[in-house]
């Protein structure tokens, strides 16, 4: 019988075993900056975003699907994720930012339901299936995604969705770049990894 929701536990490192300054362990958990973004968000950005989610998958091949059973549970700091979670979790992620993406395109201002992405990041999938399943959804998912943001004009991307958890609205322009944040975040993180090697472990 499989282990039930409460007995899988891909535990993270201690992070008492790493003594870092809050400004190191800033760094390693945001290796690329914290998202920000300006009120009015341009074309510019709009493009650049949808190329960045558009290319994601590659880049996300290139850096993980070399990688043994070893590598891949290299972690990105002290307490964080594996590679192995790190790439189901972007597998997670974007597939409820896709459903969001045409709930927000199809339908008024629609609520959207919150998860909880480290309870996602510990079931059994998560910590023990192969990354190659991921990948391959990842491909074809932001395949599917980026043809749709591509055919939205500027007042379809003017349209929003609400999330209950955030208490406000959230714009399908605003969704885009923090996607595209989201996806060059992880790489970071994978290519973290890979460097410092099992130094979290």
């Amino acid at each position: 019988m499989p282990p039930s929701m409460c007995e899988i536990s891909f535990r993270f490192a201690n992070q008492s075993q790493y003594p870092m300054k809050k400004a190191e362990l800033k760094k390693l958990k945001y290796p690329i900056g914290e998202f920000k973004t300006s009120k009015k968000i341009s074309e510019k950005e709009i493009e650049s975003g949808i190329k960045t989610i558009e290319s994601f998958p590659a880049k996300l091949r290139k850096e993980a699907s070399k990688l043994n059973e070893d590598m891949l549970d290299y972690r990105h700091r002290p307490g964080g994720w594996t590679i192995r979670q790190l790439v189901h979790h972007c597998a997670d992620s974007h597939i409820n930012a896709y459903v969001r993406t045409k709930l927000a395109y199809t339908e008024k201002n629609p609520k959207v339901k919150p998860y909880d992405e480290s309870a996602w990041a510990n079931t059994g999938d998560a910590g023990e299936a192969p990354i190659e399943w991921s990948v391959l959804l990842i491909e074809g998912l932001h395949k599917r995604w980026a043809m749709l943001l591509s055919e939205m004009n500027d007042e379809d991307l003017e349209r929003t969705y609400y999330h209950p958890e955030q208490k406000k609205e959230i714009k399908l322009n605003h969704l885009i770049v923090l996607y595209a944040w989201h996806c060059n975040h992880h790489l970071a993180h994978i290519q973290q990894a890979k460097k410092h090697r099992n130094k979290f472990s």
